[in-house]
């Protein structure tokens, strides 16, 4: 007869695994962006592969290699495309971009609080400090930092790759950690939080397109200068949910704020109302319409409490992490659910108990 663990000796052996993992997790912090990065594309590209490779007499590595080399080629054709565009933009409304630029300028340094002059102007040593970045210790440093990041970015391509080929290898290789008894517990977790991930890469897409394209086309019925730009920035900023759109109404403002508009014949007061009124009906509209209609019941979660995750993730992640914090969300709520169902004796894949529960609240 196998001799079992004792209680202590396996709270013992699992404070180190956790003390060993946060070791590692912590020296090997600066792969982890570009590891989730990777995973995510790779996630997002292998069905593709899969239909491709199921519908066709390819075989999947091969499936996955015209998959891969797709994906290359609109990564440089986006930008082909778009940067002509924005360039032609910027050249159209050069002077409304100085106007802008001018009128922060003398807005802010009018400003006082408090008696206070918050902007001083541009500083009298501003010659001294662009002289000391071409330095040849600064050269230096710029030049590690721009040879590290095409080295992150060659790392995040080859790992899509091994990925999109090896994705059932590798899902089942962690599977293969859990024992049999939980296997199909874990089996489950794992479909519920897939089609999480899976539905909001996928709304995401189609909110980010959508909001550029109202957003620009918004913008060239008001009259506003540079519509497309003005599209392709709302665009960016939808990346972020329900904090892109809010700031998107600050730019819109700013841009009101220091132009004139060329359809509509009214006074810069109410012309900058009416911007600031259309894009918070944006804003309204993707928070409260657009994306839960998208995203469905699959991510059942507040707006404020995404706010407050964005904000959150933004003043301690940094940028990637406001990207992925709602989907994280919704998958520790599948996994808090199950936990406390587990703990109290509650079947957890009753759907019909769990519902009364809910209604029962």
């Amino acid at each position: 007869m196998q001799q079992q663990w004792s209680v202590p000796a396996r709270f013992f052996v699992l404070a180190i695994i956790i003390l060993v993992f946060s070791a590692f997790v912590y020296y090997t912090r600066q792969l982890i962006g570009p590891l989730v990065v990777s995973m995510l594309v790779a996630y997002f590209l292998h069905p593709l592969a899969s239909a491709l490779d199921k519908r066709t007499p390819l075989n999947h590595k091969f499936s996955v290699v015209l998959v891969y080399v797709a994906f290359l080629a609109v990564l440089a054709i986006i930008p082909a495309i778009i940067t002509p565009v924005v360039i032609d933009q910027v050249d159209s409304m050069d002077i409304q971009i100085q106007n802008i630029i001018n009128g922060i300028e003398d807005f802010v340094s009018q400003t006082t609080i408090m008696g206070y002059q918050v902007f001083k102007g541009i500083p009298g040593n501003l010659e001294e400090s662009l002289s000391q970045v071409l330095h040849p210790e600064q050269v230096f440093i710029s030049i590690q930092a721009i040879t590290e990041n095409v080295v992150m970015v060659i790392l995040v391509m080859i790992m899509i790759y091994y990925f999109m080929v090896d994705w059932e290898r590798v899902r089942m290789w962690g599977f293969n950690f859990i024992p049999k008894p939980f296997q199909i517990d874990a089996l489950r977790l794992y479909r519920q939080i897939r089609d999480i991930w899976k539905t909001y890469l996928r709304g995401q897409i189609i909110t980010v397109f959508l909001i550029g394209l109202i957003s620009g086309i918004v913008a060239a019925i008001l009259g506003m200068p540079g519509a497309i730009l003005i599209g392709i920035v709302a665009m960016i900023l939808a990346i972020i949910p329900s904090v892109g759109s809010s700031f998107m109404v600050f730019v819109a403002s700013v841009v009101a704020f220091f132009s004139q508009s060329a359809t509509l014949p009214i006074s810069q007061f109410w012309y900058v109302v009416l911007v600031v009124g259309v894009f918070t009906g944006i804003h309204l509209f993707d928070n409260y319409w657009l994306r839960p209609r998208i995203l469905g019941h699959r991510l059942r979660l507040h707006p404020a409490v995404v706010l407050f995750a964005v904000i959150g993730a933004l003043t301690l992640g940094g940028a990637l992490l406001v990207l992925i914090i709602v989907p994280i969300i919704s998958s520790f709520e599948v996994l808090l659910r199950y936990l406390i169902c587990r703990l109290t004796g509650v079947d957890p894949w009753d759907e019909e108990i769990i519902e009364d529960l809910a209604e029962n609240i």
